[in-house]
C-alpha cells in the first residue's frame, strides 16, 4: 500500500488541511472540476465554476485552448463477438444471467493486455560504481566570454568524441547537422544511438530525415523511440501531456542539458543555456533514460531501398565485421529485459520496414534464445573482402584483432 494510505489506518493520523500558500500544495479537487467544466462544456462554464466556488483563475487563456486541444476521448470498448449460430445464440439468451458466458472484456488475453518492455538491443554502457570526476561546465547562447564555443559545437563534439553509447532525450528534433553526426557514430564508429522524442514532435523529425536521403544500412544501428506526457485523466477522456524534458547522454560518462533543444532557431537566434555534467552527476539521466525507454512506443524512420551501396559505404563496410551485427561486448541494459544482440523477430521487421510512420502495440517478448533475422526479401549481395589482404591469412573485426583463418573472401548479405 501507499504510504499516504497505511498513515490512514493510523487511528492518531489526522489529516491536515493544505492551502494554497503553503509549499506542498499540489492538487486541489475545486480545481479538478474547473477543469471538468472547461473540458466538457467549454470556458464560459470554467468561468462561471471559478466564481462559483471562489478560485483564482489557474489557466491562462494559451493554456485553456492548449488543454482542450490535448483532450482524446476514450475508445468505446469493442462489443463482444457473436459465438456460434443462431441457436447457439438462442441458447445463450435462454440462459440465466449469471449462466451466461463471460463477455470478451472479462476474459484474459495476453496477446492483447500485456505488453512489451523495449530491449535496448543494441547495447549499453556499463559504467560501474565510479563515473569520473564531477563536474558542471556552464554554456550559454549567447556565450558569456569572447572564445567560449556556442551551444551547438559543444553537442556536436560530445557526438563525435563518443564510442559506446549515444542517447538523446528531446521534445523537437530538426537539426540535420547533428542528425548527420549521429548518423555517421552509428554507421561508421558503430556506435549504438538511442533517441526518444516527445510525440508531437515525430512529424518534424521525420520531414528532416526524408531530406537527408538515409538508407536502411546508415540508419540499422539507431533506435528512435517516442513518449508523451504524464497526462490528466478526466472521465469524458484523458489530456495528453508533452515531454519537455532535453539531454543527450554520450557513453554514460557526460550529459549536456538545458533550455537548448536541437533546431536551427535555438541555435542562432533563441536565447539558451546548457549544462555539461560529468561523474556520478550523469547517473540520474541514465535511470532516467531507461525508464522513458521502457515506455516508448516506436518510430520508424523514412529510408530508402537499399539497393546497391554506393561506393563510399562500400568501402566502409569492407573495413568493419561482415556481419554487420549489434555489439556484443557491452553489458545489459541495467535491467536483464534482453542480452546485447538478442531480439525478437517482431523487432527487426519493424525495424527494417519501408513505411513512414507506425505505431504499433507493444507485444511479448519472444522466448530467450530466439533471434531476430533480417527480411530477405529482394535481398543486395555485395561481396566483400575483410579489413586484411587474403594473402595475410587474417581476418579482421571490429575491435582490430586479428585470428588466424583461410585466405577467403566473406559475403555479406545486406537486404
Amino acid at each position: 500500500m501507499a504510504e499516504s494510505q497505511l498513515s490512514c489506518l493510523d487511528e492518531a493520523h489526522v489529516n491536515q488541511r493544505v492551502t494554497e500558500a503553503q509549499a506542498i500544495f499540489y492538487y486541489c479537487e475545486r480545481r479538478r472540476a474547473a477543469l471538468e467544466a472547461l473540458l466538457g462544456d467549454g470556458e464560459k462554464a470554467y468561468c462561471e465554476r471559478i466564481k462559483k466556488e471562489q478560485l483564482r483563475d489557474f489557466l491562462s487563456s494559451p493554456e485553456r485552448q492548449a488543454l482542450r486541444a490535448a483532450l482524446t476521448p476514450y475508445e468505446d470498448p469493442a462489443p463482444p463477438t457473436s459465438r456460434g449460430k443462431s441457436k447457439s445464440k438462442a441458447k445463450a439468451k435462454a440462459l440465466p444471467q449469471d449462466q451466461a458466458e463471460p463477455s470478451e472484456s472479462l476474459a484474459y488475453w495476453p496477446d492483447r493486455s500485456d505488453t512489451e518492455v523495449p530491449p535496448l538491443d543494441l547495447g549499453w554502457a556499463d559504467a560501474g560504481f565510479y563515473r569520473g570526476l564531477s563536474c558542471v561546465t556552464f554554456f550559454t547562447h549567447p556565450p558569456m566570454e569572447e572564445k567560449a564555443p556556442h551551444l551547438k559545437q559543444v553537442v556536436r563534439q560530445m557526438i563525435q568524441e563518443a564510442q559506446k553509447v549515444i542517447a538523446v532525450v528531446m521534445d523537437l528534433f530538426t537539426d540535420g547537422d547533428i542528425f548527420q553526426d549521429i548518423v555517421d557514430a552509428a554507421c561508421k564508429r558503430w556506435v549504438p544511438v538511442y533517441i526518444i522524442l516527445d510525440e508531437a514532435g515525430v512529424k518534424c523529425f521525420l520531414e528532416m530525415c526524408r531530406g537527408l536521403e538515409l538508407n536502411e544500412f546508415r540508419i540499422r544501428n539507431i533506435r528512435v523511440r517516442s513518449v508523451t506526457g504524464v497526462g490528466f485523466s478526466m472521465p469524458m477522456g484523458k489530456v495528453k501531456g508533452t515531454l519537455s524534458s532535453k539531454f543527450l547522454m554520450v557513453d554514460g560518462e557526460k550529459v549536456a542539458t538545458g533550455s537548448y533543444r536541437f533546431t536551427w532557431s535555438s541555435s542562432h537566434i533563441d536565447r539558451n543555456l546548457l549544462l555539461l555534467l560529468t561523474g556520478q552527476n550523469v547517473e540520474p539521466f541514465d535511470v532516467e533514460f531507461r525508464e522513458l525507454y521502457a515506455i516508448s512506443d516506436e518510430v520508424l524512420p523514412p529510408v530508402e531501398p537499399l539497393g546497391e551501396l554506393s561506393q563510399k559505404d562500400v568501402r566502409l563496410v569492407s573495413h568493419l565485421h561482415v556481419d554487420l551485427k549489434p555489439r556484443e561486448t557491452l553489458d545489459r541494459n541495467g535491467k536483464g529485459e534482453a542480452a546485447n544482440g538478442d531480439a525478437t523477430p517482431a523487432k527487426e521487421d519493424k525495424r527494417f520496414s519501408n513505411r513512414l510512420f507506425s505505431r504499433r502495440t507493444r507485444r511479448p517478448a519472444a522466448p530467450r534464445g530466439v533471434t531476430g533475422s533480417v527480411p530477405t526479401q529482394s535481398p543486395a549481395e555485395v561481396k566483400l573482402t575483410t579489413g586484411k589482404r587474403p594473402s595475410d591469412g587474417s581476418s579482421g573485426n571490429v575491435s582490430g584483432k586479428t585470428s588466424p583463418s583461410p585466405a577467403k573472401t566473406s559475403n555479406c548479405v545486406i537486404s
